[in-house]
């Protein structure tokens, strides 16, 4: 039945409601409002869709603009297919994170221009975010001289920030060629970017001083954030540093990202809450020491300037990511 659907709509029409079902995807207040979508009835949210090119009022008015008279003309009443099936992501359980982040970034790149698509695939406050996880950084050892290796670098919101304070080696690897691409226009020309396609480190052992992960645990399974965890401890030099974010159920204002989970019908990734028995655990069968396991809504970072985020709000003095954070060691010979 969809196939005859999808032929009668023609060319345009699919496309139409492929950027529209990229849009629901990635706003949550879309989703909330038409939560509808998730079973394929689409007249509301085509119904907004007219609203927004009409009135030119809303952020995904560019991205709606080039359908504006298909969704103009359509009148409803028909059932389409669900989200997942005309802008495919993955099957979560699978934890395919690979596949359907580069086709979340290549779908947005097509709707969007490159900055406002780069700003959606990374969720906004890439100054912000980043001068705040160079600071923190800093403040737990990391050295002008040293190598730092950036996993799921992304689009190099880190290594920006960094750029003027590094002066040794950087490794910064993701799984979107488009985000490294982006990432590569931000940093010195001899500062090294690698796509991943597994859990592994391209990197010899005991090679780098620290080793970071900025919301990349808070995506993967346990198993896969353990793997990565070995390989950080394969690569790091006695002494050297493990420093990553995480979700946990201890801080309240995480919840809300629990709860969008759970009500969301067709999630573009998994949000995975880590528990701090799980981390201690971890470090203790990896031979780490555990330095520092710090709550994500206490602010902690030492800032010597204010840090502005894109909605005008600041962090003076010190700051957080909103994630908690762990520091692990490596022992010193």
């Amino acid at each position: 039945m969809w196939r005859a659907r999808s032929n009668a709509l023609g060319t345009e029409g699919k496309e139409a409601l492929r950027v529209l079902a990229t849009i629901w995807q990635i706003r949550a207040d879309l989703q909330q409002r038409f939560p509808e979508a998730s079973s394929g009835r689409y007249d509301g949210l085509i119904d907004w869709a007219q609203g927004v090119v009409q009135k030119q009022s809303d952020s995904s008015y560019s991205a709606l603009a080039p359908h504006a008279l298909w969704y103009t003309k359509y009148r409803g009443n028909t059932i389409f297919p669900n989200p997942e099936e005309l802008n495919p992501q993955h099957d979560i359980q699978a934890g395919d994170f690979r596949d359907a982040y580069r086709r979340h970034v290549r779908n947005l790149l097509s709707i969007y221009d490159t900055e406002q698509a780069i700003r959606l695939a990374i969720g906004g406050n890439y100054a912000a975010l980043g001068t705040l996880e160079r600071e923190l950084l800093i403040s737990r050892g990391l050295q002008e001289s040293d190598y730092l290796i950036d996993v799921g670098c992304g689009s190099g919101r880190l290594a920006a920030a960094l750029n003027g304070f590094l002066r040794g080696r950087y490794l910064g690897i993701d799984v979107v060629p488009e985000l490294l691409d982006y990432a590569k226009t931000k940093c010195p020309a001899d500062w090294r970017f690698e796509l991943s396609e597994d859990l592994t480190i391209p990197e010899q052992s005991h090679t780098a001083d620290m080793v970071c992960f900025f919301s990349v645990f808070t995506h993967l399974l346990h198993e896969q954030s353990y793997r990565y965890l070995a390989e950080a401890t394969r690569v790091l030099r006695p002494g050297g540093k493990i420093v990553f974010s995480f979700l946990e159920f201890a801080v309240d204002s995480s919840w809300p990202i629990f709860l969008s989970s759970v009500e969301t019908a067709n999630p573009t990734h998994l949000n995975v809450f880590m528990s701090r028995d799980a981390i201690e655990t971890w470090a203790r069968h990896l031979g780490l020491k555990i330095e520092l396991l710090q709550p994500g809504n206490e602010p902690f970072i030492p800032l010597s300037q204010p840090v502005v985020f894109d909605d005008g709000s600041r962090q003076d003095e010190r700051g957080s990511l909103g994630q908690s954070v762990a520091v692990l060691c490596s022992p010193r010979k």
